[in-house]
């Protein structure tokens, strides 16, 4: 029997529209800013690190950088290595200063904006079943590029299927 209720598609957080649409309008303004640098570059670089079935994003930023991240499709580990950072995404209701070394538990659909008050490393950690190091798909198959495309997820769908199904019983 289960007696932990299940949550809606955003899982065991409460998300805030209102700052949902805050962090999509934020991302269409930083993205259209002038030296804007989008992903693995020379100022945020991206490593890609593989263990059996795992697959670890490493993302260094420098002091001052603020940034927003993808919106995973699974839950995740991240773990903050080293430095300080604000952070902020729809289910907070504040910014929260993180300082590794910190680990916690992501839960999948979550967008946030960072600010690096110092430097920082960054690891995101996902299972890897097929084990590709591909990284075009193992993108296609963590994140959703907009909030849209994440609810139209298989596994978000029958998620909600399920839920709805279980609050009318």
């Amino acid at each position: 029997m289960v007696t932990k209720t299940l949550p809606d598609v955003q899982e065991s957080h409460i998300v805030r529209e209102e700052s949902r649409q805050q962090i999509a309008d934020f991302d269409k303004w930083l993205l259209s800013q002038p030296n804007v640098k989008l992903g693995n570059n020379t100022l945020t670089p991206i490593k890609h690190l593989f263990g059996s079935g795992t697959y670890v994003r490493e993302m260094f930023v420098p002091k001052g950088v603020t940034f927003t991240g993808k919106i995973h499709n699974m839950d995740h580990i991240i773990i903050i290595a080293k430095g300080t950072i604000k952070v902020f995404n729809e289910t907070m209701s504040e910014v929260q200063t993180l300082t590794g070394p910190c680990i916690f538990e992501q839960e999948r659909g979550i967008k946030r904006v960072g600010l690096a008050v110092t430097d920082v490393y960054w690891y995101n950690i996902h299972s890897n079943p097929s084990e590709t190091r591909d990284i075009d798909k193992i993108e296609h198959r963590l994140v959703s590029k907009t909030f849209e495309e994440y609810k139209r997820l298989p596994l978000t769908k029958k998620l909600l299927k399920l839920w709805r199904l279980l609050q009318r019983h």
